[in-house]
């Protein structure tokens, strides 16, 4: 269901009807993501994807980062959050 090693070549990965992996440097839209490496949850808003601006954030690492995106609404309730990554075997740290 979850995979840990995915080539660099591969953006985007179903995990299910409603999940997908991205790599972060890959996000093109707004949602809350779970960081693989971390189990943190990032929201991400509609201002911080817009074409033609700098992201708000940047993130460097030896390896790519891999988030799995669990809703397109940033501000769903953490709980709910909480109950998507479970469901999809995902390590949880918030």
């Amino acid at each position: 269901m979850y995979q840990t090693e995915l080539a660099s070549n591969q953006p985007l990965v179903a995990l299910n009807s409603a999940a997908t992996s991205t790599r972060l440097d890959a996000i093109t839209a707004p949602g809350v993501y779970l960081c693989h490496w971390s189990g943190h949850l990032l929201r991400v808003m509609n201002a911080g994807i817009n074409i033609g601006t700098h992201p708000m954030a940047s993130m460097i690492a030896n390896k790519p980062l891999w988030v799995t995106r669990l809703s397109d609404n940033p501000a769903i309730r953490l709980g709910q959050a909480r109950v998507m990554a479970a469901n999809l075997n995902l390590p949880v740290n918030f």
